[in-house]
């Protein structure tokens, strides 16, 4: 970020509340976080504390794994273009890569151990990927909101 030129104030401070112990929606109110990104934070967080294990899987397999290296990949090929973001492109790579070929099928094959021939946890996982690619959704509306909002000669 710092590369970049971002302003990484409020990272940094979520992450010292974090440290100390403060809890995660507690952190990100104190710091005043985006709400679209307290949101999505909130979500993942109510996910692992609610959600039985079959469906963190599911919702790690295929509302992470599965389709980041692409999302990735698109931010890897801007900067191709820009040219500003050397250190943190090649973490993307990096990440593109690992989980292309482990990280993916790893947690594929997680989720077919914990499921087996059970269809009701199939479906359990279905509505858990769901939601989680629906938080997911709301993320990145409020993101290009943000954006429309604060370069308006851009979007015209």
């Amino acid at each position: 970020m710092a590369q970049a030129g971002a302003d990484t104030s409020v990272i940094e401070s979520f992450i010292d509340l974090i440290r100390s112990g403060t809890p995660v929606s507690e952190a990100l109110q104190a710091v005043a976080v985006p709400a679209p990104s307290a949101e999505f934070v909130d979500s993942t967080f109510a996910f692992i504390q609610t959600l039985p294990l079959h469906c963190q899987a599911a919702a790690f397999a295929f509302g992470r794994e599965d389709f980041i290296p692409e999302m990735f990949q698109q931010v890897v090929d801007v900067d191709e273009g820009v040219g500003n973001l050397g250190h943190f492109v090649d973490y993307l790579r990096r990440h593109i890569q690992v989980d292309d070929e482990e990280h993916t099928p790893m947690a594929m094959q997680m989720l077919a151990d914990l499921c087996g021939d059970d269809q009701q946890k199939w479906q359990e996982c279905a509505t858990a990927v769901t939601s989680t690619l629906n938080a997911r959704v709301r993320l990145w509306d409020g993101i290009t909101a943000a954006i429309k909002a604060n370069t308006p000669a851009l979007v015209g």
